[in-house]
C-alpha cells in the first residue's frame, strides 16, 4: 500500500474540470501517476511525503475497525465506520482502473483534510495494546492477508509467524499514525494506492 500527501489547493485544482466530476477525478489519477513511472514525471500533483507499508494493510483494517474487509461490490463503503475505516480503505474512488471495477481495491482513494484530521485524532486516541487484546484473535480467524509469514531471524534461522509475533503491524501502525499526523498538521489531503 502507498500512502501519499499533498496540497489541498492542486488537488481540487483537479478536480474542477470543465468535463465535470468524473473528468477531476481520472485527472487527479493521471497526475498521480501513470504505469510506466511513480510519481509521474512533470506532474501538476506534488507529492510532499509518501510512505509504504506492505502486508499489514488488511490486518490494520480488521484491527482498527473489528470488521472484516469486504472489496467485491462496486462503490460499496469501506467496512467499518469512519474514521477508522477511513486509515485504509476510506476515501473517495477517484477511478477505474485495474480490472475496470470501482472496488477500493486497485483504485485510488482519496481523503480530504477535514478527513484526515478525523484520521489523526482517532489513530492518536487509540490504546494499541488494549485493541490487539480485543481484536487480534479476529485477524487469525477472518484469514487477514498475509496473516502468516516465514520471517528470517537475525541469526539467519527462518520461522513461520504471524504479523504480531514479529513485529510488523505494530511498526506498519506507527508509520501510517505518524504519517497521518503530518498531513493533518499540514492541512494535506492524502491519497491511497492498495493494489
Amino acid at each position: 500500500m502507498g500512502i501519499t500527501r499533498h496540497e489541498e489547493s492542486e488537488i481540487l485544482a483537479l478536480l474542477d474540470h470543465p468535463e465535470g466530476p468524473e473528468s477531476g477525478r481520472e485527472q487527479v489519477r493521471n497526475e498521480w501517476y501513470d504505469d510506466a513511472e511513480y510519481p509521474r514525471p512533470g506532474s501538476r500533483l506534488r507529492t510532499l511525503e509518501s510512505v509504504y507499508i506492505t502486508r499489514t494493510w488488511d490486518a490494520i483494517h480488521v484491527l482498527l475497525t473489528g470488521r472484516e474487509n469486504i472489496d467485491e461490490v462496486d462503490f460499496a463503503p469501506p467496512t467499518g465506520e469512519p474514521p477508522a475505516c477511513d486509515v485504509i480503505m476510506g476515501g473517495s474512488i477517484l477511478n477505474h482502473r485495474g480490472r475496470g471495477h470501482a472496488l477500493r481495491m486497485n483504485n485510488l482513494l482519496l481523503l480530504m483534510p477535514d478527513e484526515v484530521q478525523a484520521v489523526d485524532a482517532f489513530l492518536k486516541g487509540i490504546d494499541l495494546d488494549c485493541l490487539i487484546r480485543e481484536r487480534g484473535h479476529l485477524l487469525e480467524e477472518l484469514d487477514v492477508y498475509s496473516f502468516y509469514m516465514t520471517v528470517e531471524l537475525p541469526d539467519g534461522r527462518k520461522e513461520y509467524m504471524n504479523m504480531l509475533e514479529d513485529g510488523s503491524l505494530v511498526e506498519d501502525l506507527g508509520v501510517l499514525r505518524d504519517f497521518y499526523a503530518r498531513a493533518a498538521a499540514s492541512g494535506n489531503c492524502v491519497i491511497k494506492d492498495i493494489s
